[in-house]
């Protein structure tokens, strides 16, 4: 086994992350001065996501660059991807974002300096661990989440643990519970991740007659024309955008980087929505895609 651990690397500082995207910021602001995009103002956002794409797969710049990256990816920007891209840089500046990562990751320390206390790794705590991992994906990027990953996947690999994976394990586990730069000094430890399943409303009999529909996010099954056709057979009406009086479908698979509860503007419209009283309905893309097919 190769002896070597990976330690941090590009540590960022919170004033440098958000002046990077104040200028996104700004050159989104600026295209849209005129109502028009411009090769040269595309160029502008190409050169700002080629400057920081060396670090696109670490926190917090994971959240952002692909997403960026994404919405260039056809040589144009649409005006809802622009307004896409302002709402996540308004979400992922927020200190709700910095307190929730900061905390999963003071939490993924604890608990390794508490797996390190008896000075044995347990196949028992290593299994917890990786177990603690896949509910918390939305902490990939953020420093030692990947490298973390990493070390159980291969150590479990054969199901078992030898003596020189179990030093190693108690090498890496110390160098990963030791605090990496500066991360925030806020404590959320009470803050947890909502998922996506959590903010959908199951549904068995869903009725589609004589209702508006609008899907937002990603889709695995429907791309929008086929979406609306959908709709319009089972005799409901298919509308572009959230707005009071639709019922929404959440697309299944959430745009890249987007790993911080952020399923996108429109989703965070309709919460708002129905927050506010307005009687609409949040469904899964998986379950209109299983009450469409009885109903069809």
């Amino acid at each position: 086994m190769d002896d070597t651990l990976e330690l941090p690397q590009d540590l960022w500082d919170r004033a440098t992350f958000e002046a990077s995207i104040n200028r996104l910021v700004g050159l989104l602001d600026g295209i849209a001065g005129d109502g028009q995009i411009h090769p040269q103002e595309l160029a502008l956002l190409h050169d700002w996501m080629q400057a920081h794409s060396a670090r696109g797969n670490r926190h917090p710049y994971s959240d952002i660059v692909p997403v960026v990256r994404q919405a260039l990816g056809d040589g144009r920007l649409s005006e809802q991807e622009r307004l896409d891209i302002l709402w996540l840089c308004e979400q992922i500046t927020s200190e709700e974002y910095f307190d929730v990562m900061t905390g999963g990751v003071q939490r993924l320390q604890a608990q390794l300096s508490a797996v390190l206390a008896d000075g044995v790794v347990s196949d028992a705590e290593l299994q917890g661990m990786r177990q603690w991992l896949a509910d918390h994906s939305h902490l990939r990027g953020c420093w030692p989440y990947d490298e973390l990953s990493s070390v159980v996947s291969h150590v479990l690999a054969d199901g078992r643990i030898d003596a020189q994976e179990q030093r190693f394990l108690q090498q890496a586990f110390a160098v990963y519970a030791a605090p990496a730069g500066t991360r925030g000094e806020r404590d959320a430890a009470g803050d947890e991740m909502p998922s996506l399943a959590s903010l959908c409303t199951p549904v068995i009999d869903l009725q589609v007659a004589g209702k508006r529909c609008c899907i937002v996010g990603q889709s695995v099954h429907y791309p929008p024309a086929l979406f609306a056709a959908r709709v319009t057979a089972l005799g409901g009406t298919p509308v572009p955008r959230v707005a009071p009086g639709t019922d929404v479908v959440v697309g299944a698979e959430s745009n890249p980087g987007w790993r911080y509860a952020l399923f996108g503007r429109e989703l965070d419209q309709a919460l708002a929505l129905q927050r506010a009283g307005e009687a609409l309905l949040i469904v899964h893309e998986e379950d209109f895609h299983r009450a469409a097919q009885a109903l069809a």
